[in-house]
């Protein structure tokens, strides 16, 4: 099974993400959770974002990310564009698409992933399922 890691750089304050922040709601309506994890990022877009912390600087310089909103499918930039709320249908036409393409590509590579938690601790345990064919891999 194939899983889409979307990540969205938003602010609370960023009226051109709310196309964006809308467009996501509805896929994560239309796709199950094994389709697509979603991780949410607040950064200070176009103001400081009381929702942004260090983690999310940490991200957004790996990706060198300087503007919200920006998209990522399996670390890549999907442009599916901004706007007001009522812009949001026609974005998602372009991010419902973009997922699915993205769900039939070859991932190149398999793991597993079991968490268990005892009290304030978790154990996380990956075993990898398909060895990726390329020389360099990021995980």
């Amino acid at each position: 099974m194939r899983t889409v890691l979307a990540e969205l750089f938003t602010g609370a304050a960023c009226i051109p993400c709310v196309s964006v922040d809308v467009s996501f709601e509805r896929a994560l309506e239309r796709y199950s959770r094994s389709e697509l994890a979603l991780l949410v990022y607040h950064i200070h877009a176009p103001t400081s974002d009381p929702y942004s912390n260090h983690s999310v600087e940490a991200r957004s310089a790996y990706y060198g990310v300087h503007g919200a909103p920006t998209v990522l499918l399996d670390g890549l930039t999907a442009d599916v564009g901004e706007g007001g709320g009522p812009l949001a249908p026609g974005i998602f036409a372009k991010l419902d698409p973009a997922i699915d393409a993205h769900l039939n590509n070859d991932p190149g590579a398999a793991l597993t992933v079991q968490a268990t938690r005892r009290g304030d601790t978790v154990a996380i345990t990956t075993r990898l399922t398909k060895s990726p064919s390329a020389a360099t891999v990021r995980l």
